[in-house]
């Protein structure tokens, strides 16, 4: 018996019916059972355990000095995910983890880094040597896993396959270097040496080796981010000199990203600015633009931090990247549309000090609760994230109107100043959020969201409540100290 899982449910209906001749008709066999989903939420509502469990090499090769997937999350390939696979695995059953070979080694050290933590946290011990056997070809490595130790015979059965294809062994149970590079012969066979100083002592080699390897996890699920800074020399030292950028850099093009985008979006809010302050200043009012500056700038900062981080955590609990962002998106907006609406009837300093606690509760309690509920079908998840994202949209959209209010009774000319930070931190936004969690995951992008909230409190910390406007003046005069710092 065989479940195959294919997360494309349109490919899946193909590859029985107008593929079904191309892939040999395996997938209409009546002992091989083809579904549409995320093996994640599968085996979450799954109490049946496997003989083997095979994370398949499906997509195409992804040359690490690209740097092009950095941004890409995977959740089949986390800490988490290795040991739900793990749970799900027959006492004597198989792990099989099938990657590209990189030069240098990145994504097959990173895999084989997954599952030698998986097998120290699934009762392996301090020796997960003697459960994984790991063989590779001309471009691929395969990872076999047990969460008991590897027979003498299954060894010999995996010598027998591996001489009798050509292939070479870069690990099992008692190897010796001249088991080793025997076929497809390297001038340095890195990936032994690497695969036995892993095994060895893995923290060291985690800090000592060129390229970010640790065990990605479901808060920082980036498998294809291997970049170091360390590796920054060698970038613009071969710049302008390959058709790639070297060395998995694709964090180096998200901050030359966020440089272009903050210059040319600076450019466009300082002239209007410096054309504001001129005409304000021949009228003789006062400058006071700090308070104003900063909290618009953190609300849209705010905003944006807590999106992109709950969109990229929540991809795994509503199986697809396109659904995750779809829903929440539509949840925030609906939901802070409607607390733009009731904005005037709620305190306006008390909303943002309760939207920053809420937020830090999000970030500690979202991952337990969507794990609680992952087994559950699609449309029960879509129904539990729209009820999750209401009240925390809600809150989010009651600060920005009130500072309209706010600007719109003490300088008018303002408003679109307003407008302009706003946006311009909304966009760099999106930007630092993805820099935030590439370094330190999804998790830190929250807390970073709530503190950018509390820096829009502290920048209307003295003003005095706001009158509920009327419908034939929505901004009114506000009695309290002028717009000064």
């Amino acid at each position: 018996k065989v479940v195959a899982l294919e997360r494309n449910a349109q490919l899946a209906g193909m590859l029985q019916s107008s593929l079904a001749a191309r892939s040999g008709g395996i997938y209409n066999h009546p002992r091989v059972q083809l579904l549409a989903g995320n093996p994640r939420s599968y085996l979450e509502s799954q109490r049946e355990k496997f003989d083997v469990i095979s994370l398949s090499l499906s997509e195409g090769r992804r040359t690490v000095t690209a740097g092009a997937f950095s941004l890409s999350e995977n959740y089949l390939l986390t800490a988490e995910a290795l040991d739900q696979y793990f749970d799900h695995l027959e006492p004597d059953g198989i792990l099989v983890v099938h990657r590209w070979l990189q030069l240098p080694p990145t994504e097959e050290l990173r895999a084989a880094a997954l599952v030698i933590e998986a097998l120290r946290g699934a009762g392996a011990g301090a020796a997960p040597d003697r459960n994984i056997i790991a063989i590779r070809s001309f471009s691929t490595m395969l990872i076999l896993a047990k969460l008991e130790p590897f027979t003498s015979q299954e060894i010999a059965t995996a010598k027998d396959f591996v001489a009798g294809r050509q292939f070479d062994f870069v690990h099992y149970p008692g190897i010796q270097p001249s088991d080793t590079n025997l076929s497809n012969v390297l001038r340095n066979d890195r990936y032994f040496s690497s695969f036995g100083t892993m095994l060895s002592d893995r923290q060291r080699f985690y800090r000592d080796y060129e390229y970010e390897v640790r065990p990605p996890t479901d808060d920082h699920p980036f498998f294809f981010h291997f970049f170091k800074w360390g590796q920054t020399p060698t970038v613009l030292r071969l710049l302008g000199k390959t058709w790639q950028p070297f060395g998995g850099s694709g964090y180096l093009i998200v901050l030359a990203l966020l440089v272009v985008t903050a210059v040319l979006s600076l450019a466009l809010i300082l002239l209007p600015a410096w054309t504001i302050r001129r005409r304000e200043r021949g009228l003789g009012k006062k400058q006071g633009w700090v308070r104003p500056v900063t909290y618009f700038g953190a609300l849209g900062l705010g905003f944006l931090l807590v999106e992109v981080a709950l969109v990229g955590r929540l991809i795994l609990f509503l199986d697809h990247s396109a659904l995750g962002f779809t829903v929440v998106l539509f949840g925030l907006l609906v939901s802070s549309g409607l607390g733009s609406a009731w904005s005037a009837r709620i305190p306006w300093r008390t909303a943002l000090a309760v939207l920053s606690g809420v937020i830090l509760l999000y970030a500690a309690f979202l991952p337990p609760v969507s794990s609680m509920f992952l087994g559950r079908s699609l449309g029960i998840r879509v129904v539990i994230t729209l009820l999750l994202l209401t009240p925390l949209g809600f809150l989010m959209g009651i600060a920005f109107p009130n500072g309209l209010r706010w600007i719109g009774a003490e300088r008018p000319s303002w408003l679109p100043m307003a407008w302009g930070v706003n946006g311009f931190t909304s966009v760099i936004g999106a930007i630092i959020a993805a820099m935030i969690a590439l370094s330190w995951g999804f998790t830190a992008v929250l807390v970073c969201g709530a503190a950018a909230y509390l820096m829009a409190l502290a920048a209307i910390w003295r003003r005095s409540p706001l009158p509920a406007p009327s419908p034939d003046r929505p901004f009114q005069e506000v009695s309290s100290a002028p717009l000064a710092d």
